[in-house]
């Protein structure tokens, strides 16, 4: 073989070599979402949701693809992590109550953000004796951290539940102190026996079942709190006393592993996705800044063989910070992750330029996984004030520019209103006009198509007269500016050639 064939030849193995790798590639991250049936996904399917709200309020089938997640309950309003503020988050209808759990020293989950639980308790007041110093590793590369507080793997539940908290900002003014010290410090149990207590016994009162095909019934969002610390320090293991208390609650089955409250039918279940035409969100989802105690889970729920999760997968979410996200690795990392989501920290969306802003969003749909950025807080302080006039006109950035698919939020009520309120007003009239008109098509309905089509011709009658005279004049312009250079042309070349002649004699 000649060596420009051999050249050829490697060139073109290279070639398919490199389609077969991405062709594989693809197939793993396929693969990697791929989930028991029934289970429905945590990106909510496009046939179920709208940011139109004249789309949703023609359709019961239709939804905003924001989910709305309650950070710690209603945090704005009541401080954060009591059972009061995810009360109030329910009542507000978030898709989702998120919280950070924590252990006690008797091993009880309990819902706090800190290990420390001096920056939302009483417990200097009330153990003062007990403040202490540990030393834990720090983060890959760094060094030991030493840590000063009242840690909550230090007292039992009943010391815990003891303390009162108060709003965990102390310079937010905004922010109303009337719920200071009256509410306690929730365990896990009590959380989801709340949410039991709402979807079975309330919400049948103020909704009327199976009259839509999108299921409102929100869900847990579940934050494993410093389990690498809690490890060091204390020997517990996270993932195992939330896999226990899991397994010990009685409702958990149902709430959150699709068995059905009829359980004569074991071979039944009660995701919500069963029947292509329906939807719920999937009722438990799992956070952490840790990816191998994500991966831990995600090993014990697959190897669980039913007996207790009902083979049930629920939703994996990868918290990242601002530094994490811009790191040139990133989405490599990302790939080998078993994970339906990331969570990343706003600044990863708002404090870039935009062209890095939507490759982030879209390198996050080539990995087929959601984007709930935290956390949207309601003051000035919060926001890019030279960018945003509010925390509302930053959230709607986020969800009709980028396209975000879910949002920790503090005011849970702003996040619904967003996502009801929609993107039609981001969007230009024409763009409005065509969606209108493939609904309408899709529907079959062509008299309605007629009245949108005349409408959209009335609007713009000025418009295309006005951009009509202003290409009349250029095109007239541009002729007699061609015709007026054919004729000096042809002058000019008329007394050249006599020139020429004269001195040729």
């Amino acid at each position: 073989m000649s060596k420009p064939l051999r050249s050829l030849f490697t060139a073109l193995t290279n070639h398919v070599l490199l389609i077969l790798l991405l062709l594989q590639y693809q197939t793993v991250i396929d693969a990697k979402h791929q989930l028991p049936t029934g289970q429905c996904p945590l990106r909510i399917p496009t046939d179920f949701t709208s940011t139109s709200p004249i789309d949703m309020g023609r359709h019961d089938d239709k939804r905003p693809p924001l989910l709305a997640i309650g950070h710690r309950g209603t945090s704005f309003n009541i401080p954060e992590h009591t059972l009061e503020g995810f009360r109030l988050a329910l009542e507000l209808r978030a898709d989702y109550l998120e919280m950070d759990l924590v252990p006690t020293k008797d091993a009880i989950l309990v819902a706090m953000h800190d290990i420390n639980l001096n920056r939302t308790t009483d417990v200097a007041t009330k153990f003062p004796d007990r403040f202490r110093t540990m030393i834990v590793e720090g983060a890959a590369g760094e060094e030991q951290v030493s840590l000063s507080g009242y840690f909550v793997q230090d007292f039992t539940l009943e010391e815990v539940k003891t303390l009162r908290v108060k709003q965990g900002f102390d310079d937010a003014r905004a922010r109303s102190r009337a719920f200071d010290w009256h509410f306690t410090i929730p365990t896990f149990t009590e959380i989801i026996d709340l949410l039991h207590q709402w979807n079975i016994e309330i919400r049948p009162l103020i909704t009327k079942e199976g009259s839509r095909k999108i299921d409102s019934r929100p869900g847990l969002y579940v934050e494993l709190k410093k389990p690498r610390q809690i490890l060091e320090d204390s020997g517990m293991i996270m993932a195992d006393l939330f896999l226990n208390e899991l397994k010990a609650h009685p409702h958990g089955s149902h709430l959150f592993f699709g068995v059905p409250h009829d359980t004569n039918n074991t071979n039944a279940t009660n995701f919500g996705c069963e029947k292509p035409s329906e939807y719920r969100v999937p009722p438990l989802v799992v956070e952490c800044f840790e990816s191998a105690v994500l991966e831990s889970l995600r090993m014990s729920f697959l190897n669980d063989g039913g007996e207790n999760f009902n083979h049930a997968e629920p939703p994996l979410v990868y918290l990242i910070n601002k530094k994490r996200c811009r790191e040139p690795e990133f989405w490599y990392n990302i790939r080998e992750l078993q994970i339906s989501g990331i969570g990343p920290e706003k600044a990863c969306l708002v404090e870039g330029n935009k062209g890095e802003e939507k490759q982030f969003m879209i390198s996050a749909k080539q990995h087929k996984l959601a984007v709930h950025p935290w956390t949207e807080r309601l003051e000035n302080e919060y926001i890019d004030n030279s960018i945003f006039d509010s925390a509302e006109d930053e959230l709607r950035y986020m969800y009709c520019e980028l396209g975000i698919h879910g949002i920790f939020a503090e005011n849970v009520d702003m996040a619904v209103r967003v996502g009801l309120r929609g993107c039609d007003d981001f969007r230009k009239p024409i763009e409005l006009i065509k969606e209108e008109i493939e609904i309408e098509e899709k529907n079959g309905d062509p008299e309605d198509k007629k009245k949108i089509c005349a409408t959209a011709e009335n609007d713009d009658t000025a418009n295309i007269g006005l951009a009509c005279a202003l290409l009349g004049i250029f095109a007239g312009a541009m002729i007699s500016f061609w015709l007026t250079s054919r004729h000096y042309q042809r002058k000019g070349a008329h007394v050249v050639s006599t020139s020429d002649d004269n001195i040729s004699l």
